[in-house]
């Protein structure tokens, strides 16, 4: 009897191996991670006539949610890219990595009235145009650009409406 559980191991165990040596004919890379992608907001900001605001403070903020391994906790990685606008209201913040496009675009005024003295205001990222300039591959889900026109509102235009009601 002994000598059968030993004959019977070791088929089981040849026959364990060949299905598990079988299944690993196609060769290809093992790919660990989470889909992501890399975008950069771009963008102009003016007055409610058009004209250019130079020295608004943009800040771009990110958030993503997860779940652990086990589901029972959700985390929350958030982080913000700060940029300001130039002459000619534009501006460009760095390329940002993230799984997914979401967050808010924050403007403020921030030098008083040197350039006049305007409201802050906020802008969801996922309500804005995105342009794909990068091809996804594997995991990365490509790059992209997301564009935004901003108009702000000036604080005297706000008091004088708030003064006439």
């Amino acid at each position: 009897m002994k000598r059968i559980n030993q004959v019977m191991q070791g088929v089981l165990s040849a026959l364990l191996a060949l299905l598990g040596f079988g299944s690993c004919d196609k060769i290809g890379a093992d790919e660990y991670g989470s889909p992501y992608l890399e975008y950069q907001v771009k963008g102009q900001v003016t007055d409610k006539e058009g004209n250019p605001i130079e020295g608004i403070r943009v800040t771009i903020e990110n958030e993503t949610y997860g779940f652990s391994v086990n589901q029972d906790n959700m985390w929350k990685h958030s982080f913000a890219d700060t940029v300001y606008t130039d002459a000619d209201g534009r501006f460009v913040s760095h390329e940002i990595e993230a799984g997914y496009i979401h967050g808010k675009i924050f403007f403020e005024d921030i030098d008083g009235p040197a350039n006049g003295s305007f409201l802050p205001d906020s802008v969801n990222l996922e309500d804005l145009e995105q342009k794909q300039i990068e091809d996804e591959d594997g995991w990365y889900n490509g790059k992209f650009e997301v564009n935004v026109q901003q108009e702000l509102e000036r604080e005297e235009d706000k008091a004088g409406i708030t003064a006439r009601r």
